[in-house]
């Protein structure tokens, strides 16, 4: 197992338990409790834990990864209003990416009157929804699947992207703060950061519980996004103020 994996394994304990120790993690992992303490070491540098005497204790502020189907119906409403504040971003003739997640899917939902786009996205259920909309050409990114997540991955991401013209991305996020935007997944995250720097502009799109918060993998700063579309303002959206904010309601 990589350190990488190990460290979302960590994560993933802590908000299941509140705290672990060396002892545990060491037998669970099989590695030494060197490793483990380096482990630990590393994740209370990036603030995403708390070490403590022979082990760690949680981050309230941490967000970790929970699957799509558990997640759809979390703050539905505020989700289905954000995608339809997204789709009047979007410009007929344009090409779109549609990132995975449960707040993009709702913008698939509001395309089915837009003409002449091109969607790009790595999401089998945006996809779903997509091919039946005649106004839209759709191009699915290939790669590895996640399990259960409904979506693919990889780092030829890249190499494809460079050779589209994208002219707006609209991206998911697990979490966002004045450090940057965060995903919960190191590989997702990686494959967010590549499309970001492929669009002309990058879109945001997140509840407002998202505001503030910490995951495992920084994908982007706030200078890589241009705006975020949410319900209402964080109460330090200051410290964003080189990003515009769409507001739904």
């Amino acid at each position: 197992m990589f350190a990488e994996e190990r460290h979302l394994h960590i994560i993933e304990a802590l908000e299941h338990f509140g705290k672990v120790t060396v002892d545990d993690l060491a037998n669970q992992f099989s590695v030494t409790k060197a490793t483990i303490r380096n482990d630990l070491k590393r994740l209370e540098a990036k603030d995403l834990l708390d070490r403590t005497y022979g082990g760690a204790m949680s981050k309230s502020k941490i967000q970790v990864e929970v699957n799509s189907d558990s997640r759809s119906d979390t703050n539905k409403v505020e989700k289905i209003k954000i995608g339809k504040k997204c789709a009047t971003l979007i410009q007929d003739n344009q090409v779109v990416l549609l990132d995975t997640g449960t707040t993009t899917i709702h913008i698939a939902n509001s395309l089915k009157d837009k003409k002449n786009l091109t969607v790009i996205t790595n999401d089998f259920e945006i996809a779903k929804i997509l091919e039946l909309f005649d106004g839209i050409k759709l191009f699915m990114l290939g790669g590895f699947v996640k399990n259960q997540y409904h979506c693919t991955y990889h780092d030829y991401y890249d190499a494809v992207l460079r050779t589209l013209n994208v002219d707006i991305a609209f991206i998911g996020i697990n979490a966002i703060n004045p450090q940057g935007a965060f995903a919960a997944d190191i590989s997702l995250g990686k494959t967010k950061r590549l499309m970001c720097e492929q669009a002309s502009r990058v879109v945001v799109c997140c509840d407002s519980e998202k505001f503030n918060k910490k995951s495992l993998s920084c994908f982007a700063d706030l200078k890589s996004i241009d705006s975020i579309v949410t319900s209402r303002l964080p109460n330090n959206y200051f410290e964003y103020s080189d990003i515009e904010f769409v507001i739904t309601d």
